[in-house]
């Protein structure tokens, strides 16, 4: 009997271990079948900048320090503190709520916005446009999301702001070159 209780104790105190080693990110997912992960945060978009929207609308991102020429870096964070930022990724105006929603085509109540959602890369940059998880940057490339990109939020609680849901992203960038973003993962609150 004692060997059981100190088997039950050992997987107890590992499981524990174990639990405080894993880190949620905000985004997580595969860019072109690498692994990709980032920390952000989301807010509401102000109601006076979406008068012509029948519902809230909320925007998020995330940063992620993983080099997006792939080459060898110090390991990668997903930046849940200050890093050396290479890539971010952003979504815009969603609706606030439950449901599927297409990135690749204009948006009815905002026909002047050309995407929902973009891929920044970065280089870092003294002199650089940009201040990014505490580091001076400059945009290497932009990549925006069309043809079949979309969100599905499956989970929202308006109560504690809790979203919860998944995407996938083809993007592209000005010179034609395209990324795909699958399997693509989201949880924060707003």
């Amino acid at each position: 009997m004692k060997l059981n209780s100190f088997v039950s104790y050992c997987c107890l105190l590992l499981a524990l271990v174990c639990s405080g080693c894993y880190r949620s990110f905000t985004i997580s997912g595969k860019l072109d079948n690498k692994r990709w992960y980032g920390m952000g945060q989301g807010s509401v978009v102000n109601e006076e900048k979406i008068k012509n929207c029948s519902l809230p609308r909320f925007g998020f991102g995330a940063t992620t320090d993983i080099p997006f020429d792939l080459t060898r870096a110090p390991k990668p964070t997903g930046c849940p503190k200050n890093c050396h930022a290479k890539q971010h990724l952003d979504f815009f105006v969603i609706p606030l709520a439950e449901g599927k929603y297409d990135l690749g085509n204009p948006d009815p109540c905002l026909p002047s916005l050309d995407t929902k959602a973009r891929l920044f890369h970065f280089q870092t940059n003294p002199d650089g446009a940009h201040i990014l998880k505490g580091e001076s940057v400059s945009v290497v490339d932009d990549f925006i999301a069309v043809g079949k990109s979309w969100i599905h939020i499956t989970k929202y609680d308006s109560e504690t702001g809790a979203l919860k849901g998944k995407f996938e992203l083809h993007l592209v960038n000005k010179q034609g070159k395209q990324l795909h973003f699958k399997k693509g993962r989201f949880k924060f609150k707003l």
